[in-house]
């Protein structure tokens, strides 16, 4: 049976980005020999986020939308939708269009050697990165050469890139300041 990989998108007011960060991870997974579902939770935007949304769910069995009543801020409301996920990994990408959706390939190749949580942040001084890291750019497409990589001893694999992306592989988890494990 195929694994299923869950890509949780919180959203907020980026009515602007849907389309694009859809097609993109579309895209992305196409490539991929996995199911998937992508969510999306909405923070109680004021725009036409959700609209938008619910329209491409109609069309699409992989999309899938929870509607927040409130604004519960941008821990819980990701945390949320993590926990209602169905996959064997699960994917947190912010909706904002800032970390490049494209990543998600090398996530899920680094969950399949077996790393149970595979991270990404913002990189503040590439220079300052292990010389580990700059040894495994140079297989990586051109658009991705100017991050850093850094191994994290353990079971952990830490991408230094634009923001902050998780693979979980069925373990809760939520990535912001800190870890938050249930």
């Amino acid at each position: 049976m195929t694994k299923l990989i869950s890509i949780v998108t919180p959203c907020f007011n980026e009515e602007e980005n849907i389309d694009e960060l859809y097609q993109r991870i579309a895209d992305v997974m196409a490539t991929q020999p996995y199911d998937y579902e992508h969510i999306f939770i909405d923070n109680c935007s004021t725009d036409d986020t959700v609209t938008k949304i619910k329209e491409i769910a109609k069309y699409n069995k992989h999309v899938k939308l929870i509607v927040n009543a409130r604004n519960f801020g941008h821990i819980k409301s990701p945390y949320y939708a993590i926990l209602q996920s169905r996959g064997d990994a699960c994917i947190l990408l912010a909706s904002d269009l800032q970390d490049p959706p494209e990543m998600i390939a090398e996530f899920i190749k680094k969950w399949e050697e077996g790393f149970k949580i595979v991270l990404a942040e913002k990189a503040k001084n590439p220079r300052a990165c292990s010389f580990l890291g700059k040894l495994t750019t140079a297989s990586l497409p051109r658009f991705q050469r100017c991050n850093w990589f850094k191994i994290l001893l353990g079971q952990a694999y830490l991408i230094e890139l634009l923001s902050t992306y998780c693979v979980i592989s069925r373990i809760h988890i939520l990535i912001s300041v800190d870890f938050y494990v249930k």
